[in-house]
């Protein structure tokens, strides 16, 4: 103890010699938590810098100490009751014009008449009701600057104002104090932005999910594709329709049966004819070795199309026809379909009611709102669909020709006008999505997937 004493002596927070012999009894203070109706002091902070040492709160119960701590440490010992630093019901108002000459210290203290009549000016204003509280002002710089924020907030309960640590939480624990919100990082000024990712990988909030692993039928891959892709655009998840279904499946086998390659006679069903006028359309069509091609990697192959979508400027195209249907707001309904001939594959999917609606695009084709990362460009675009493990960026000379997505991803690779053969444009992939060179690979050159 006395070892103790003597640090404190040091730090210059009392003048030992005033105390003479360390065994004198000192007068007893008060405490205005004994008090839920003592006056609020503005002056109610500590004044020492001494108050922040770690276990110095220990001193306010010692005997010999008493009366210095009150002096130089009244808020951390607790032998004062500091204002609300929060919100105040703007209805507490003074009812007598004198209050601020009356309501003293002392007066407030001992006249509960006078605290009923100043509550204002006695600073015994009670605080907002929930439904009047100000609203937490989104900013960049809401952060917790200590791994223990949380815990000192919830456990503690070191946000309140009357913690003798009030300031320090202030200022490194604004998120955890609930000062603050974090701002959306989709919004900018009022308008929303593309949400594409640096070249290293973030921790980000996973909004959309889809069981890949699950999908073993035609309908699940064709309700699970659609349903994750629409999510990515606030798009409301889609129902099966068995009618639209066989009408697809009917399609399908006309396709192939016709005797005509796939990408020279991909040709619409009639309207009105082999579906209805209010029915929608998208088709693909793969040569795949084994006929390994299915729904889910059309439904993905139809999707890339969001990689040449112009947003700021909303319209039909054939490039991206499929995408626009595919994420189409009003759509309420979809069937799906696949058929196959020799090493060819056909896919039809219908939908009611149908999209690309010439005056529809703006309301019904939404920028993308979750949070997945993209990478665009020389050489094409990927996107990485899992807002948690997926990386994005471009490699390459200058770090900027070839794109490499990891983990869930599709790629679009558009083919070089100066290559000749085969090309594959789009892939999807569980791993990995990239493009790569005829030069460097045996495999099909342009979009590679895994």
């Amino acid at each position: 103890m006395l070892k103790f004493f003597a640090l404190v002596c040091l730090f210059g927070l009392v003048n030992c010699y005033k105390f003479g012999k360390f065994g004198k009894t000192f007068p007893k203070v008060r405490a205005w938590k004994n008090d839920n109706n003592a006056a609020c002091e503005p002056q109610c902070k500590n004044h020492a810098t001494i108050c922040k040492v770690p276990g110095i709160i220990k001193l306010c119960k010692t005997q010999q100490l008493v009366k210095v701590m009150e002096k130089n440490c009244p808020l951390l010992c607790g032998f004062c009751k500091p204002c609300s630093r929060g919100c105040i019901d703007p209805k507490c108002k003074d009812q007598i014009l004198f209050c601020p000459a009356m309501a003293t210290k002392k007066n407030c203290n001992t006249d509960p008449n006078l605290r009923q009549l100043c509550r204002k000016s006695c600073g015994t204003c009670p605080a907002c009701p929930k439904t009047q509280q100000q609203k937490l002002k989104c900013s960049k710089d809401c952060i917790d600057s200590s791994t223990k924020c949380k815990q000192y907030a919830s456990i503690r309960e070191m946000c309140g104002d009357d913690s003798p640590h009030y300031d320090f939480m202030q200022k490194h624990c604004k998120l955890s104090c609930k000062l603050c919100r974090k701002c959306n990082l989709t919004m900018a000024r009022g308008k929303q932005i593309k949400t594409a990712k640096l070249n290293r990988p973030t921790t980000r909030k996973q909004e959309c999910r889809r069981d890949v692993a699950s999908e073993s039928t035609v309908e699940a891959q064709c309700l699970g594709a659609h349903n994750f892709f629409r999510c990515l655009h606030g798009s409301p998840p889609l129902n099966y329709d068995l009618k639209l279904a066989n009408q697809a499946r009917r399609y399908a086998i006309h396709l192939a049966e016709s005797g005509k390659p796939g990408d020279k006679g991909m040709e619409h069903s009639k309207k009105g004819v082999d579906r209805g006028n209010d029915v929608g359309e998208n088709l693909a069509w793969r040569w795949a070795v084994n006929n390994r091609y299915n729904v889910s990697q059309a439904i993905s192959d139809w999707y890339t199309g969001e990689m040449q979508y112009d947003f700021d400027k909303p319209g039909f195209s054939n490039t991206t026809g499929h995408f626009t249907q595919l994420v189409w707001k009003d759509t309420q309904s979809v069937g799906c379909a696949i058929a196959r001939v020799g090493h060819e594959v056909y896919v039809v999917a219908q939908y009611s009611k149908k999209g690309n609606s010439p005056n529809g695009f703006a309301h019904n084709v939404q920028r993308l709102k979750s949070d997945v990362c993209e990478a665009k460009c020389k050489a094409g675009t990927c996107q990485g669909q899992d807002a948690n493990t997926s990386t994005c960026k471009c490699t390459g000379p200058q770090n900027n020709t070839v794109p490499e997505c990891t983990k869930r991803c599709v790629a679009y690779c558009p083919k070089p006008m100066n290559h000749i053969g085969s090309w594959l444009e789009r892939c999807e992939g569980s791993t990995s999505c990239k493009c790569i060179s005829s030069k460097k690979q045996k495999l099909w050159p342009g979009a590679q997937c895994i």
